[in-house]
């Protein structure tokens, strides 16, 4: 009786194992979806933005691109151009409920939109009522001129048109969820969206926007509850203890099948290496472990990767991330720990390496040769580095990936391809 007991908890063990794994999935795929609709509408106030710089701010070009823009862009409820922070132009011209609101000095959004113009970063404001129902939020991007702060490009979507397409999915699956937006501030969450159950051990996933970070929960239903098999196990298992060789064969692919579950839970199907789950598993078993030592985390991803997709094919897009991920083995290798946190965004954990050798180490790793021949040709690409020193610049690893993050993106303010210390900048 007691090997019966044993075995229907492994069982039960390994079916939750499996869950995790399924729901991992499907949380990479939602996750990924997110990103990418938010993404679309950020980049639909970047249009506008390259619109103002190339002509100095000329609010009549900037409406006739606010409607192309609008016409091509999923899931944008409007277009708005603030000058000095204050709204002149709406599209579609019908869902100006607003008026002329100023940003600066309205009581809702000033504190906001100050922290925007300020850090020079595009902030997701809301979620707040729409007048025509539901609730919305907005994407904010400060533009400056000459230096000079010209005023904001505002993407606004309906969260039920957002979220629906890329949850909805999770709903039909048998998943449940939560989904939170950090506030300015990234001290606290708040919850946008959710499937109104309970969730026990959810898988997590962390994802930015801008300035915004966002965390979906995903546990499948009635994930607690014990299983037919694992009961049916119980019922049968006294007649099963006799038979000992079924039992050991039972125990041996047990095993198996926990080091398989564990690699597909940590290891990235692409390109072999972590995925966010594994780097931020190992990354902080390392700080936790060896607090006293020097790290740096790095952001890395691929410059104009979505031309790399649109001009030569997805095949090749993979093939590129692949060709990285090599790159980061070969120079790397057991100096760091290294993974993909999705689309063409790779994080590392340099150990022991001062502020010094490691800026020597990295100016030396991204002016090597990027480039992989495919099917007899051959195809170059570049990278842009963000990075920041633990403990001197973070006091653990989140707080440290996201000053890398904000060095990453400074990189990318100025032209790409280029590598980026927190607060100190080296273009290449």
């Amino acid at each position: 009786m007691a090997i019966v007991g044993v075995t229907a908890r492994q069982e039960n063990i390994a079916q939750k194992q499996r869950k995790v794994v399924k729901a991992q999935l499907h949380l990479n795929s939602a996750t990924a979806s997110l990103k990418k609709d938010l993404q679309e509408a950020a980049t639909a106030t970047e249009v506008l933005e390259a619109v103002a710089h190339a002509t100095n701010g000329s609010t009549a070009e900037l409406y006739k691109t606010m409607k192309s823009t609008y016409e091509k862009t999923k899931n944008i409820y409007s277009l708005h151009i603030a000058p000095k922070g204050v709204v002149t132009s709406v599209y579609p011209p019908v869902k100006n409920k607003m008026g002329k609101i100023d940003f600066l000095h309205d009581q809702e959004t000033k504190e906001v939109s100050v922290y925007s113009r300020n850090k020079n970063v595009t902030i997701i404001r809301g979620p707040f009522a729409l007048q025509e129902g539901g609730q919305g939020i907005a994407i904010q991007n400060p533009v400056f001129l000459h230096n000079k702060f010209w005023g904001f490009t505002v993407a606004s979507i309906k969260t039920n048109d957002l979220f629906n397409d890329s949850l909805s999915s999770l709903e039909d699956s048998g998943y449940y969820y939560n989904l939170y937006k950090s506030h300015v501030n990234e001290s606290s969450f708040e919850k946008m969206a959710s499937s109104h159950h309970k969730l026990y051990h959810p898988v997590v996933a962390y994802f930015r926007v801008g300035a915004s970070s966002w965390k979906l929960e995903v546990e499948k239903a009635n994930a607690n509850v014990i299983s037919k098999e694992v009961m049916l196990i119980i019922i049968l298992g006294t007649l099963l203890a006799i038979v000992i060789s079924v039992m050991l064969y039972m125990i041996l692919s047990y095993l198996k099948s926990q080091k398989e579950l564990t690699r597909l839970v940590n290891v990235d199907y692409l390109t072999n290496v972590y995925n966010r789950h594994g780097f931020d598993s190992h990354s902080s078993e390392l700080l936790k472990e060896h607090p006293e030592g020097v790290y740096t985390g790095l952001l890395i991803d691929v410059d104009n990767f979505k031309s790399v997709n649109d001009l030569y094919g997805h095949a090749i897009g993979d093939e590129t991330l692949k060709h990285l991920a090599g790159m980061l083995k070969l120079y790397f290798g057991h100096h760091a720990i290294y993974g993909r946190n999705g689309g063409d965004e790779f994080s590392a954990l340099i150990k022991n390496m001062n502020e010094e050798e490691v800026t020597v180490f990295l100016n030396k790793f991204i002016h090597r040769p990027f480039s992989f021949e495919y099917q007899g040709k051959e195809y170059k690409y570049s990278i842009s580095i963000g990075y920041a020193i633990y403990p001197t610049q973070a006091k653990d690893l989140s707080e440290l990936m996201r000053k890398a993050d904000m060095a990453l993106y400074s990189v990318k303010l100025r032209g790409k391809h280029g590598l980026s210390l927190s607060y100190n900048m080296f273009v290449i």
